[in-house]
């Protein structure tokens, strides 16, 4: 019947499934095993139950390692490594179990076998890795040394024994192979980003800062980078004075490069000092041509800061200077929100204990705001919002219950739909 398959047809199709599964998993198995020597010959080939059994003691030994059963491991690799020396799987897991019982000397036999093959800075690299931690610092840094020696005039070959270092903590070291890199192969701009972050490793931080202004130098896209490098360590001893004096050096070298000019200002954010980042963003804001937007933006950033006399500073300078740019509006309504919280951090009262009406010159600095929006800016889409505030203003804070009634009022009859209503009739 069309549609149904028998069970014995269904039976049938399961076992092909499945065989072919377990195929394709022996073929991906004997790839894994074989892949560092590539493809066997005919004549290398072993028959095909030897390569099952190969896998099979493999699966047992790594099994064995997982288990914490390292000598039955060993002895199982080791076998298995004798009987195929080119697979670089054997090699590899034998190599790592030695390393987990600190077998050392066995490990760097193991390497010195690979070696006699061919002889490869990575190799190299990695004996020396195994003589560092079997406790022979100077051989291992002597080979180290004859692993740069194999190439010489190659930027891999320097970055290899620098990961190698890096790995081993040696990061003085790492920085004097960098160095040494850069010379040999006349590039001193090679290494900038390694050399930079082993300076910070290490506590040079005015030298990490001149290492990423390098960066800078040859592309303001790196910004975000650099400041995502520095962030990690800015907090670390001298780290944020080092680097923004370093900056401050750039920036009267190189007045017309606006990434050092960003940088300052992030680093002077960092260490809360507004007044100065002020100053560098009127700057920017100028040189870039953005009218204001800048501006707009570090007066919200300070104000967040509760360093509200910077940020009102910044609002006036963009109020002042470009009264008429597209993000006029939004930063008066945003002066009107920093009065009102500058008076509720502050505790200001425009009342006292008795009732009688006191001085509150941020409350009313942010009705005044509210006010000159409403004037400048009736058909702004912020216009019902701006209104309800100033009427919730008028309400809670100078109990002017009927010009709170009329702003609110107006709020609900003109913009019954918007958000700024249901908050207004609430």
């Amino acid at each position: 019947m069309k549609g149904n398959a028998s069970p014995a047809g269904g039976s049938a199709l399961f076992v092909f499934f499945t065989q072919l599964r377990l195929f394709l998993l022996r073929l991906t198995v004997l790839g894994a095993l074989l892949g560092a020597g590539g493809m066997a010959s005919p004549v290398q080939a072993q028959p095909a139950d030897a390569d099952s059994m190969q896998i099979r003691r493999f699966q047992l030994a790594d099994s064995y390692l997982r288990a914490g059963q390292t000598d039955r491991a060993i002895s199982l690799l080791e076998d298995l490594y004798a009987d195929s020396p080119s697979t670089y799987a054997f090699y590899s897991k034998l190599k790592e179990a030695y390393e987990s019982v600190k077998r050392y000397d066995d490990a760097i036999a193991l390497v010195e076998d690979r070696l006699a093959q061919n002889r490869t800075a990575v190799r190299i690299s990695e004996k020396a890795r195994l003589i560092y931690l079997s406790g022979d610092e100077e051989a291992a840094f002597t080979t180290w040394d004859e692993a740069l020696a194999t190439a010489p005039d190659q930027a891999t070959t320097y970055r290899i024994v620098y990961q190698a270092l890096v790995d081993a903590r040696r990061f003085e070291r790492a920085i004097e192979v960098l160095q040494r890199g850069r010379e040999q192969l006349s590039r001193p701009d090679e290494f900038r980003i390694q050399v930079a972050y082993l300076y910070s490793l290490t506590g040079q931080h005015a030298s990490a800062i001149d290492e990423y202004l390098s960066l800078l130098a040859d592309s303001e896209r790196r910004l975000g980078f650099v400041r995502s490098r520095l962030n990690t360590f800015i907090q670390q001893d001298d780290a944020l004075t080092a680097s923004i004096e370093g900056v401050e050096a750039a920036v009267r070298a190189a007045p017309m490069n606006l990434a050092y000019r960003e940088l300052l200002a992030w680093l002077y954010m960092e260490s809360e000092d507004y007044r100065a980042a002020f100053d560098v963003y009127r700057a920017i804001d100028r040189l870039r041509q953005e009218n204001g937007r800048r501006l707009l933006g570090f007066a919200r950033q300070a104000a967040d800061a509760e360093a509200y006399d910077v940020a009102l500073d910044a609002y006036d300078e963009l109020l002042t200077r470009y009264p008429d740019a597209p993000v006029a509006p939004e930063a008066q309504h945003s002066l009107g929100d920093m009065h009102r919280r500058w008076a509720e951090t502050t505790g200001e009262r425009v009342f006292d204990d008795r009732g009688h009406r006191v001085a509150a010159p941020h409350y009313e600095a942010a009705a005044e705001a509210y006010r000159t929006y409403l004037q400048q800016y009736p058909n702004r889409d912020a216009y019902p919002v701006v209104l309800r505030k100033l009427g919730r203003l008028q309400q809670d804070v100078f109990l002017r219950l009927h010009e709170a009634e009329s702003a609110l009022r107006e709020v609900v009859t003109r913009y019954p739909e918007s958000e700024a209503a249901d908050e207004a009739r609430y």
